[in-house]
């Protein structure tokens, strides 16, 4: 693991130190770029799971307030109130349509609706989108209320959070790994005129490397919810600037000293 907390604080620290990694094995570099995304991922996936949990309480608070008496009783819906029933004071209407009398938002919903039906509930975020759809016999039953909601959502938090990681892990591994085919392969291509060249492992190297500071820097702007201008700009310019002045600093780490700096 030495090895590869070496990597990253060499792929980090400035153009200089790219000398130092291009000429890594490749199967070195792959196991980096994944162990990377691995502890990235479970950092993002952290940071989200922990900001869904803050705001839990005051959503479901919200969300309370706009609720009209029901429950949930062997999968299906329960509720002493004649239906349909349309709450709409809330950010998003809820409506309790047992008899799904109500196949679509209704005309001043622009922020779509909760429909909940005799079996299944649809969630529209917005109007012209197609919902989102799943069965209450996948809901704990009981009374639907704040208590309801946090017992819910915190379920929800335990089960999403793992899920999150796995498919944010393997995202930014296969995402990271194509863009530096990309860019290893266009470089490679361009650069067969210009001595002394790269091959194309070694190219490779440099891409996936100067991967690293920037996906860190959006990570950490993304954490602490900065956005004062678009992460994909920062993350791209961040990429270009260390492919460029860390290959740089590789081929000027292969060309043979000058005889006048040896005397």
């Amino acid at each position: 693991m030495k090895t590869y907390a070496l990597i990253f604080w060499n792929s980090i620290r400035g153009f200089r130190s790219y000398p130092a990694l291009f000429r890594n094995p490749l199967r070195v570099t792959l196991v980096y770029w994944f162990l990377y995304c691995f502890m990235l991922a479970a950092a993002v996936a952290a940071v989200w799971y922990f900001r869904f949990e803050r705001m839990l309480p005051e959503y479901a608070t919200e969300a309370a307030r706009n609720m009209p008496e029901f429950s949930f009783r062997n999968g299906e819906l329960v509720t002493p109130l004649k239906t349909p029933v349309i709450a709409d004071k809330g950010p998003r209407p809820i409506v309790l349509d047992p008899d799904e009398k109500i196949a679509q938002p209704l005309p001043g919903f622009t922020n779509g609706m909760f429909h909940i039906g005799k079996k299944k509930i649809r969630i529209w975020m917005k109007p012209d989108m197609d919902p989102v759809m799943f069965t209450i016999k996948t809901l704990p039953p009981g009374k639907v209320d704040r208590d309801y909601i946090l017992r819910t959502g915190k379920q929800f938090g335990y089960v999403c959070a793992p899920f999150l990681f796995v498919v944010l892990a393997l995202v930014f591994f296969v995402v990271g790994l194509l863009q530096s085919l990309f860019f290893a392969t266009l470089v490679s291509f361009l650069e067969k005129t210009i001595q002394p060249s790269f091959s194309f492992d070694e190219m490779l190297n440099i891409s996936v490397y100067a991967l690293t500071p920037g996906s860190l820097i959006v990570a950490v702007y993304w954490a602490w919810g900065v956005a004062l201008v678009p992460l994909d700009l920062i993350y791209f310019f961040a990429y270009i600037v260390f492919h460029v002045m860390g290959s740089g600093a590789c081929r000027r780490s292969m060309m043979p000293p000058d005889p006048d700096e040896e005397e």
